[in-house]
């Protein structure tokens, strides 16, 4: 009997989860991932789930029942300088290893960009968590840095089957499932396309192709209003770009600039909402603010990620699209054109990775990739469609009847409903979980503060960098594991060569600089594991009494 009751308990624990994420409470596709995930884990009642919240703070309402952990501060809070002094915070670097003590998770799920979950990898805790990652993966090859990561995580999941594919293929790593983007079909649905247009006060005659996108580089906003110039000067049906973007962005186009250039400020539609009232309408370029005409503030500007529509109003603005296309040099799935498709909106996208994945799967229409460029920020191989042919592509569809078009609304919606939902991916993730073994509860066990003191922290100088730094991270660190991270790999190479380099500026580097960058690693860890056992050893503990 005394097995039994053991065997219950057991089974009765739950698995602690915490998720890494940009936050589930914004409008962006990682937003909306992460809310529609972690609200169907969390219902089942199997888990504790937390969510370290990348682009939150703590003077957001609290809207979600599982544990989050804010990751962002206002400007003017104290600790700002700190938060911004590297760019990895605003993904969670310097609150993570916090957050992960107070926890204490079982595992660590991240699915975002892979970049932003490079400094799980030299977690101080790295070893007492299975870590997954499921990254968006978007073109290849990928950089060393992402590899590593790859090769050391303890699962590795893909959103797409060509990222799968090609990451077996190219770098023999296993990849144990894929976890679809998916959207809710329930929203995203097919409207009275006359009703929305007059609703909207939207030119029920007119030609509407729609794209919907942030303003970032890997986004082909120019091509797309080269491609409106073209066909308004080619065609007697107004046509217009319905472009749901943002403005300003840090990097991001010169949107007026390129109105300008391509004389097509009639042809183009913005969504802008009033941040006073939210009152939300398409308009034609007003600037990066705009006049409300509902409560008569200027405090109308484009629709963004932080102040965003809700999805039945995008749902609302999709269905006055006769056509959809998803314009980039690469995608790490493309959650839009699934949008679009999902509303019965034929789309357009490029014939390269997820976007060609996601065409050959709803039925949409892939554009041909006219060039293939290594892009220099992340030395991978991105393509260039061919905008002649997509000229030719959106001319055909004009022509097609009436009946066509139905027809291929009615399969598009089809196909969507049958392929992707955000139960099964939901589900996905529950499997996966469920099939890892549960852990040990003493590995969370802190190391006593006498350990530390009684390590010898003298250096033993030798010329040889590599044996140099493998001596200091046995012996001072004693997290022999970090030896195969990219993080040590390029302290050495950073001392081989002399010099390191950062911020876009070189600087030199000796053994000394490297000591102070392991220090660094070495007092976290000993603060760190004062707060497995007292958490007000940590003062500014506000984001974890959220």
């Amino acid at each position: 009997m005394e097995g039994l009751f053991v065997y219950i308990y057991i089974m009765t624990i739950k698995k602690r989860i915490l998720f890494c994420t940009e936050s589930a409470h914004i409008k962006s596709g990682y937003g909306n991932y992460t809310k529609s995930i972690l609200e169907r884990l969390f219902a089942t009642n199997k888990y504790d789930i937390a969510e370290l919240s990348c682009y939150r703070t703590t003077s957001q309402a609290k809207d979600f029942p599982w544990k989050i952990y804010p990751n962002a501060v206002e400007k003017n809070d104290a600790r700002f300088a700190q938060y911004n002094s590297s760019p990895s915070n605003s993904f969670g670097q310097w609150r993570f290893d916090v957050a992960v003590a107070h926890f204490k998770p079982d595992i660590v799920i991240d699915f975002r960009d892979i970049f932003m979950a490079s400094f799980q990898r030299t977690s101080v805790f790295r070893n007492k968590f299975h870590w997954i990652l499921a990254p968006t993966i978007d073109s290849f090859p990928v950089k060393h840095e992402w590899l590593d990561l790859m090769l050391n995580c303890d699962t590795l999941l893909t959103h797409t089957e060509w990222a799968k594919n090609t990451i077996e293929e190219l770098y023999n790593i296993k990849c144990k499932g894929i976890v679809k983007d998916s959207i809710n079909t329930n929203i995203f649905k097919p409207l009275n396309k006359i009703s929305c247009r007059q609703s909207l006060g939207l030119d029920l005659d007119a030609f509407i192709i729609g794209s919907v996108m942030r303003n970032q580089k890997r986004k082909l906003i120019p091509d797309l209003f080269k491609i409106i110039s073209n066909i308004n000067h080619n065609t007697k049906t107004p046509t217009y770009l319905y472009l749901h973007s943002s403005y300003p962005e840090t990097i991001g186009w010169d949107i007026p600039d390129l109105l300008l250039e391509h004389n097509i400020y009639d042809k183009v539609l913005f969504t802008y909402l009033c941040k006073n009232c939210k009152h939300w309408l398409p308009m034609k370029w007003k600037g990066a603010h705009a006049i409300c005409p509902k409560c008569s503030n200027k405090q109308m500007i484009l629709a963004n990620v932080a102040h965003g529509i809700e999805d039945k109003d995008l749902a609302k603005i999709y269905n006055t699209f006769d056509l959809y296309i998803q314009y980039a040099i690469c995608e790490g799935f493309g959650i839009p054109p699934l949008e679009a498709a999902s509303c019965g909106i034929p789309f357009l996208t490029v014939d390269h990775g997820a976007m060609a994945e996601l065409s050959d799967d709803l039925g949409g229409q892939k554009i041909p990739v006219a060039s293939v460029f290594r892009d220099h920020d992340h030395n991978s191989d991105r393509v260039h469609p061919n905008n002649n042919i997509c000229i030719d592509l959106i001319k055909q569809f004009q022509n097609l009847s009436i009946s066509q078009k139905t027809q291929l609304s009615e399969n598009l919606r089809i196909k969507t409903i049958n392929k992707h939902s955000w139960d099964y991916t939901a589900k996905a993730f529950e499997d996966i979980i469920d099939n890892i073994s549960a852990t040990d509860a003493s590995r969370w066990s802190s190391i006593p503060e006498e350990h530390f003191n009684q390590i010898d922290k003298t250096a033993k100088q030798t010329t040889n960098n590599r044996e140099f730094i493998y001596n200091i991270v046995d012996n001072i660190l004693e997290a022999p594991e970090l030896k195969s991270s990219f993080f040590i790999q390029q302290v050495i190479m950073g001392l081989d060569n002399g010099y390191i380099i950062s911020d876009k500026s070189v600087s030199p580097y000796k053994q000394q600089d490297a000591l102070k960058t392991l220090e660094v690693w070495f007092n976290n860890k000993v603060t760190l594991n004062k707060f497995l056992d007292n958490p007000s050893a940590i003062v500014a503990n506000d984001f974890l009494n959220y």
